[in-house]
């Protein structure tokens, strides 16, 4: 169970919701204050026995560095479209990896599955349903809960334009 408070509270909001959802033994606590609040994020870290994860609203290497560094984080997660990219993530995820934190991912499972590939320590992998499947030549498939990245050069992805001609401009 993992519960994504989406940077709803303060940090004693959250921290007194942390406190309620412990019996729960929850996996993470996604995002229970606003990113740019790293201290509020350390504090919930400390005392909370509940891991703490963020990373989808992080913007850059120099971010997640912030976090890891005032052991603000404990699942580091990657989002390539709004980290900055695929260097940008792949910096995060060795980060996380130097710093022992559990990785995962937030979004774009296609080019992540590829991503978290080069992470020790990934736990996740977030598979949206809505996703680009039906317009892909080969959609990502998950198997007994697990997904292998595809063997598509790049980021994984190739379109099948057939799939795409109802939505292009005529």
């Amino acid at each position: 169970l993992m519960v994504d408070a989406n940077m709803t509270w303060t940090t004693e909001q959250a921290l007194e919701r942390g406190r309620r959802l412990e019996q729960f033994g929850l996996y993470w606590y996604e995002e229970p204050t606003i990113p740019e609040d790293v201290k509020g994020h350390a504090r919930l870290a400390q005392e909370l026995d509940v891991p703490i994860a963020i990373g989808e609203s992080l913007h850059s290497p120099h971010e997640f560095q912030r976090y890891v560094d005032e052991g603000a984080v404990e699942v580091l997660q990657i989002d390539p479209i709004t980290n900055g990219g695929i260097t940008a993530s792949l910096k995060a995820l060795q980060m996380a990896d130097a710093a022992g934190l559990k990785t995962s991912s937030h979004y774009t499972d296609e080019l992540s599955a590829h991503l978290l590939s080069a992470s020790r320590n990934a736990v996740y992998l977030e598979k949206h349903a809505f996703a680009l499947d039906p317009y892909l030549q080969e959609p990502q498939r998950v198997v007994n809960g697990h997904v292998r990245p595809t063997e598509v050069p790049g980021t994984g992805m190739r379109f099948d334009e057939s799939a795409l001609a109802p939505y292009r401009d005529r």
